[in-house]
């Protein structure tokens, strides 16, 4: 089954809240930095009284600040939390450690969203592609459960690590969606409700939030 985010694009927690109330149900709420930093990890809280919740913004640092980041954002109530894969493998290991037993899923992100091939290569100093497969393999040894990746992407994680879940989230960047699910991704990141309602009947009506809400305190 593909579970679907909806990217809220709020600066409060009250219109984040309002937002995900619209759709609840149908989808999940993605937040990003804006609204996590700028409200505070507690959104995460009022939001998961709705569905799940997918924390865009990736963790990075030294393996102990990553676990106690990832430990605080389980316990708000995130489904879904996302570690930078330049972190190491062991600050992967620290937030699979962490949320163990909360509910709470650890996706890896192996290159900013939305970055194209030109600027992948001058930031990584290789090809996309090897760069790609070479932490997908890392974070599947380090135990994450899935990776956050460009429609482009899909290929090589599923010849990699085939038993991560993909996360689709283009960005800015072109959105094929139907093409998306047929190649194997898992989760779709919608840049709004719009998207969500167009993809309804392509999908048939498959994308599905990732199940009831739950918050450990």
């Amino acid at each position: 089954m593909v579970e679907s985010y909806v990217r809220l694009d709020a600066r409060t927690a009250e219109e984040g809240y309002l937002q995900a109330k619209s759709w609840a149900g149908a989808a999940g709420a993605a937040i990003d930095s804006a609204l996590l930093f700028g409200v505070g990890p507690a959104v995460i809280g009022a939001l998961d009284e709705l569905g799940p919740v997918l924390v865009i913004p990736p963790l990075s640092g030294s393996p102990a600040a990553v676990g106690a980041a990832a430990e605080r954002l389980a316990r708000f109530g995130a489904s879904w939390i996302t570690v930078a894969s330049n972190s190491g493998v062991e600050a992967m290991r620290a937030a699979v450690a962490a949320v163990a037993g909360a509910g709470c899923r650890v996706a890896v992100e192996t290159l900013p969203v939305g970055i194209d091939d030109a600027a992948a290569a001058a930031l990584v100093g290789s090809a996309r592609g090897r760069h790609v497969s070479r932490l997908v393999a890392a974070g599947a040894g380090a135990g994450v459960d899935g990776v956050v990746c460009a429609w482009g992407d899909l290929g090589v994680v599923a010849q990699v690590a085939p038993g991560l879940i993909r996360i689709l989230d283009p960005g800015d960047g072109e959105a094929r969606w139907a093409d998306a699910v047929a190649r194997g991704a898992g989760v779709l990141v919608l840049p709004d409700a719009a998207a969500l309602h167009a993809l309804g009947p392509a999908r048939g009506e498959e994308a599905r939030p990732s199940g009831r809400s739950r918050r450990r305190r």
